[in-house]
């Protein structure tokens, strides 16, 4: 396994357990009332385990701008159970707090303005500490219980 992944992985769990774990009935960036009930408590939606793993693959296929693009959407404009954004904002807090990132609040405006200035050495960095953080997070998220539903 590479250094920076191991790095990362416990700066990963504290993302699962800041962004995706539900914290209450309403909460910001969810399109619907959250079930906080004491079996589901502090269990990551199950959804969150498809969306990381797509996100490596994504990032292959696809490449980094159009892949956050993609993930930058939220559930209610792109039609998901679960917001696809948190994953990003998982992604951002591992790389803030190795300071990968600056003061970024947002992947895909911080990558669309290395691009818009030229860097694309910097570019090609993000990318692999991107890839990086989304494997912690994988490897983070397989700690945690998931919801049934």
């Amino acid at each position: 396994m590479k250094k920076q992944i191991e790095k990362y992985i416990p700066e990963a769990v504290d993302a699962v357990a800041e962004t995706l774990i539900p914290k209450n009935k309403f909460e910001a960036g969810r399109s619907e009332e959250v079930d906080t009930s004491p079996e589901k408590a502090k269990k990551v939606p199950r959804e969150y385990k498809g969306y990381i793993s797509a996100l490596g693959a994504s990032l292959i296929q696809s490449g980094l701008l159009p892949t956050l693009a993609f993930y930058s959407r939220n559930s209610e404009t792109a039609n998901t159970v679960e917001d696809r954004s948190l994953v990003l904002k998982a992604i951002l807090y591992i790389l803030k707090a190795h300071n990968k990132v600056g003061n970024s609040t947002n992947l895909f405006s911080y990558a669309c303005e290395l691009q818009t200035k030229g860097n694309v050495e910097q570019l090609n960095i993000l990318h692999q500490d991107i890839t990086d953080a989304a494997i912690a997070l994988k490897l983070a998220i397989r700690t945690f219980e998931f919801t049934k539903s």
